[in-house]
């Protein structure tokens, strides 16, 4: 038979059966017998999905939670809450939105709006309608609930240079602002690493995006082909055969591209070649995966603008150091050293490359 992996979320299924990979956050709970920590793992909507503690090395679920597409709980589907599960757990569920259940009424509070699972409406106007002359008033997430969120019911409507729609970000103001995709990326906004600096949650894109002509268009798996092949160092400067954001096979010269049909700037996936290669390096030199990750991040930091000679070492918090995280990690699961000393590749997949690093793997190699 035939192995399968999928991943949504924190989750990974390996033939339909659950698996975890990410390390949940959660909440700390207090009953007679003192403190105790809840572990919360949530969906790739944030949606909080299932809590569970720890206890000499057993686990206990608290609360196991499945929405509808607008985030009407179900019912009697695979729902279990104890009394310590609905001491916290209760509270952030849909889109992890704190719930207004004093009414016996699934209501969030999406901070500008009020929402109603119920209805899979807000109950009041959008203070952006005029941009959304196709919608309702009272619309969520554009109707499109698996593939989008609402943070908090505003929004900046990138373009290109001509005026074409590509994608809406969530920027906190009043009023319509449309940019274009040059002008967000000469300000350093991102969209795709939430722990990063000058981070907007994308809220939308265009229908059709990963077709449009004004792009390149990539897969994860492509991205992952071209990381996986072993090159010289030297081959990752700027203009090198190593540089994926500049290559024929990559970005060639597109400063901004998609992957599985979202939009990314070509310089965050150009730094997941470079993280592979150097990992598996590391690996080979009879490193832990732990310090190859920590040895390819310190060499990353010390390139970080791809130059040989004359370059500033990077050590910053913007997406450049994530994104070398990202493929770091990767790199350091997808291969390992076999009893005659060679790398040994599994079947991890590059999928997971479009999700943000886990918080904890972010502080433990210097991020924030």
């Amino acid at each position: 038979m035939k192995s399968t992996t999928d991943y949504q979320g924190d989750f990974q299924y390996e033939n339909g059966i659950l698996q975890f990979i990410a390390q949940p956050e959660g909440y700390i709970y207090k009953d007679a017998t003192g403190y105790r920590y809840v572990y919360q793992y949530k969906d790739h909507l944030g949606n909080n999905r299932l809590s569970f503690m720890r206890n000499a090395g057993t686990v206990a679920i608290v609360k196991e939670t499945n929405y509808y597409p607008f985030g009407l709980t179900q019912k009697g589907y695979n729902n279990l809450t104890t009394s310590l599960g609905s001491a916290g757990a209760k509270k952030y569920q849909y889109n992890g939105k704190e719930l207004q259940d004093g009414f016996g009424l699934d209501w969030y509070d999406y901070g500008a709006r009020f929402y109603d699972a119920a209805l899979g409406r807000f109950h009041t106007q959008d203070a952006f309608a005029e941009k959304y002359a196709n919608l309702s008033l009272y619309q969520y997430a554009a109707n499109n609930p698996i593939r989008f969120i609402d943070v908090n019911g505003d929004s900046l409507s990138v373009t290109t240079s001509s005026g074409k729609y590509l994608f809406m970000l969530d920027d906190g103001k009043d009023g319509m602002t449309t940019m274009t995709a040059k002008a967000i990326y000469n300000q350093g906004t991102q969209w795709f690493e939430s722990s990063a600096d000058n981070y907007l949650p994308l809220i939308g894109t265009a229908d059709g995006l990963g077709k449009f002509s004004d792009l390149k268009h990539f897969t994860w798996d492509e991205v992952a082909e071209f990381s996986e092949e072993d090159r010289w160092m030297i081959s990752y400067r700027q203009g090198g055969s190593g540089d994926w954001k500049a290559s024929k096979k990559g970005a060639d010269g597109f400063f901004l591209v998609t992957v599985d049909g979202q939009p990314y700037w070509s310089d965050a996936v150009g730094q997941i070649p470079f993280a592979v290669d150097k990992v598996t390096d590391e690996l080979e030199k009879g490193k832990s995966a732990a310090k190859a990750i920590s040895n390819t991040m310190e060499v990353g930091r010390q390139y970080g603008e791809g130059k040989l000679i004359g370059g500033q070492r990077d050590n910053s918090n913007t997406y450049d150091n994530y994104f070398i995280l990202r493929g770091a990690a990767w790199g350091a699961i997808k291969y390992r050293i076999g009893s005659n000393g060679k790398l040994i590749r599994n079947s991890y997949s590059p999928k997971v490359l479009g999700r943000s690093t886990p918080s904890l793997l972010n502080k433990k190699y210097g991020l924030r």
